[in-house]
């Protein structure tokens, strides 16, 4: 490995480590004061930018495997520094699998949720309409509708 690609593999790697945590934040950050279409136009928004990325995440990749073909013809002092690139390379394939499983999931879990019998309440999270309309009851009948 020269000096300058194990610096570039070491540098892109860092870089798509938080590139991904970045987008699988967005993922999995709550928002329940957004409706669920807005929410699920979030989760495909990140899922666009995740393929757009994805070639930029392959460069690296391949960067990685080069490495790794040119470590088996080195002597063995210099073939030790270079296993961290297999690690690296497997830590990255697995963060990236892992985003994908994140946004399919939020998105499934949206969609299912997006469902709603009044259409005037479509598109919004059901606990939180179940939450105001359990409210606007208390708040119309106060005590009196446990009695």
């Amino acid at each position: 490995m020269t000096g300058d690609d194990g610096v570039q593999f070491t540098r892109g790697v860092e870089e798509e480590k938080a590139w991904i945590s970045e987008h699988l934040a967005r993922v999995r950050t709550p928002r329940p004061l957004l409706d669920v279409t807005m929410q699920l136009s979030i989760v495909k928004s990140v899922w666009n930018v995740a393929c757009s990325h994805k070639s930029r995440l392959k460069r690296v990749m391949e960067t990685g495997r080069t490495l790794l073909q040119r470590r088996d013809s080195l002597p063995s002092h210099q073939r030790r520094r270079q296993s961290n690139v297999e690690v690296e390379l497997t830590h990255l394939e697995a963060m990236w699998h892992e985003l994908e499983t994140a946004i399919h999931q939020q998105k499934q879990r949206l969609e299912a949720s997006d469902v709603s019998t009044d259409p005037g309440l479509r598109g919004h999270d059901p606990r939180l309409v179940r939450s105001f309309f359990a409210s606007f009851i208390l708040l119309l009948y106060g005590d009196n509708i446990i009695r």
